[in-house]
């Protein structure tokens, strides 16, 4: 109910002094005061779209991290694939079951934040419940874990972009949105760009605390999007 009030709210469009056919008296809504919305709306962009941007950020470094740990330290033997005792055919399995748990569970996990969960506090747990299983990465010995933890991977970022244009549309005015949305979308561009990098410095840990490159990879990607 409280978002539905906010949603109403934000899109309003009376004009202050219009008058309503069937009133007398003219109707003063403050979100039409362009001064007022500007002002709210630099709040937002202050508070709110980094904070959307540098987590949707970390939602593609850990996507992609797998590929990355599927390379790292390959040379001396200690990538996850050589590690995990995995074939070329089991990885491309695990990459399959993501992308299935993600198609599947992307429409019930915005049913729930729709209609049980704040926005807030759904994404909040999506956050960290991927977060999580990142650092799980760190300790698998098998394929079967991989695949395992690559389709709960899978199941909670689903959700997650679908969100955060939902939480957008809350509070910003229809034609306010789409420049929004596109900033962080490009965010996952930096992902790319600057994820096998990231990788290649974790690398050099590689035999520190007596685990391989791969695994501190996952333990300080994943910790960062816990901390967040």
């Amino acid at each position: 109910m409280e978002k539905a009030q906010v949603a109403q709210h934000v899109e309003t469009h009376r004009v202050e002094g219009q008058v309503d056919a069937d009133m007398d008296h003219p109707i003063v809504t403050d979100v039409d005061d362009e001064k007022r919305n500007k002002s709210l709306n630099r709040r937002l962009d202050k508070r709110v779209l980094p904070l959307l941007c540098w987590i949707y950020l970390l939602n593609f470094l850990d996507r992609g991290n797998a590929g990355n740990a599927k390379v790292l330290n390959s040379e001396t033997g200690d990538d996850m694939l050589t590690q995990a005792n995995m074939t070329a055919a089991e990885f491309s399995i695990a990459i399959t079951m993501f992308s299935l748990c993600y198609f599947l569970f992307e429409v019930p996990s915005n049913w729930v934040m729709k209609h049980y969960v704040r926005p807030s506090l759904w994404l909040g747990f999506l956050l960290f419940a991927w977060g999580c299983v990142t650092i799980g990465f760190a300790g698998v010995q098998n394929a079967a874990t991989v695949i395992v933890l690559r389709m709960l991977i899978g199941i909670f970022e689903a959700g997650f972009f679908p969100g955060i244009v939902y939480y957008i549309t809350i509070w910003y005015r229809h034609n306010e949105r789409a420049v929004r949305i596109g900033l962080v979308t490009a965010f996952c561009n930096l992902a790319g760009a600057f994820g096998g990098s990231i990788a290649y410095g974790i690398g050099h840990a590689n035999g520190n605390g007596g685990l391989e490159g791969f695994r501190w990879l996952f333990i300080i990607e994943g910790l960062t999007t816990v901390i967040t």
